[in-house]
């Protein structure tokens, strides 16, 4: 089922865009509400969505956090979508990229953070948070700084940053880029 505070969050769209002055809104999910943006994705308002480690619902670890109806909704909705997650997060399994894969097909672009043991980039073996919180390290920042990028080729009015995605961009050892479903 689609979480309640999906019904809170329609609205406030409205009032976000009315104060921004910019193209669009720009929604963030992170862990428990990681899959949120995806219940408003069909409004017209929303430009810039970024998933990071969706971990609801835990029992169905192959569903998103969302009714049949916003399933439908996303298939046919045709906004971009930015994904984050560590390559062995138990919290945000691969079932559930997997079935988000499925969903979003092209508009998904999926950036995997090597969390293997020994990884090049140090991460730790059980990191979760990608876009913050305690031991935030280079992976983190990096993708903070991509979700910036990312956002504000889509919200701002001109953009400030250089445009992302960037085809000649190079990744950093332990980013992996899924390639997107076609």
């Amino acid at each position: 089922r689609t979480p309640p505070a999906a019904e809170w969050l329609k609205p406030q769209l409205e009032f976000a865009h009315s104060k921004s002055g910019g193209k669009g809104v720009a929604l963030i999910g992170m862990c428990l509400t990681g899959s949120l943006p995806l219940a408003v994705i069909s409004s017209p308002l929303v430009k810039a969505t970024v998933l990071c480690q969706p971990t609801n619902p835990f029992l169905f670890p192959w569903l998103p956090d969302l009714s049949s109806k916003e399933r439908d909704a996303v298939r046919t909705s045709t906004t971009a979508v930015l994904g984050f997650h560590f390559s062995h997060d138990h919290f945000s399994p691969e079932a559930r990229w997997k079935t988000l894969r499925g969903l979003l097909g092209a508009r998904l672009t999926e950036m995997i953070i090597n969390s293997n043991k020994g990884n090049p980039g140090g991460v730790a073996t059980g990191a979760h948070s990608t876009l913050g919180g305690d031991g935030m390290g280079p992976a983190q920042e990096i993708a903070f700084q991509l979700a910036i990028r990312y956002i504000d080729n889509r919200v701002s009015d001109p953009p400030t940053t250089k445009p992302y995605p960037d085809p000649r961009e190079q990744f950093p050892p332990g980013f992996f880029v899924q390639p997107p479903k076609t």
